[in-house]
């Protein structure tokens, strides 16, 4: 009988923790109460997880490697090796992650 409820405590953090890997509804809201990000761009940045972590919840423009497609970005939380946040699509925030490793730089 022991042995049951520890498996069911192991399985209820795991849900625990997959829910907090998806928005919560307060978050989803979130964007609305934002601006349109600004009409320029500073200078690049190197995007490592260590200066990312230092622009949460502000917005940055992001450059990517693969195609060199650059974007606004919201960002909300930072995980090992990816980005979530909201991406600027010229009219509105939609909720997405980015692969750190596909980051060129960020301002």
């Amino acid at each position: 009988m022991i042995h049951k409820n520890k498996s069911n405590l192991h399985k209820n953090r795991n849900n625990l923790r997959q829910k907090r890997n998806t928005p919560r509804s307060s978050n989803l809201n979130l964007p609305n109460s934002v601006a349109a990000p600004p009409p320029y761009v500073g200078m690049k940045k190197t995007a490592t997880h260590s200066v990312l972590r230092h622009y949460l919840k502000r917005n940055i423009y992001v450059w990517l490697k693969d195609n060199n497609y650059s974007f606004w970005v919201y960002p909300i939380r930072l995980g090992k090796d990816i980005l979530y946040g909201y991406i600027w699509d010229n009219y509105k925030w939609t909720y997405s992650n980015i692969y750190l490793k596909k980051i060129r730089y960020f301002y």
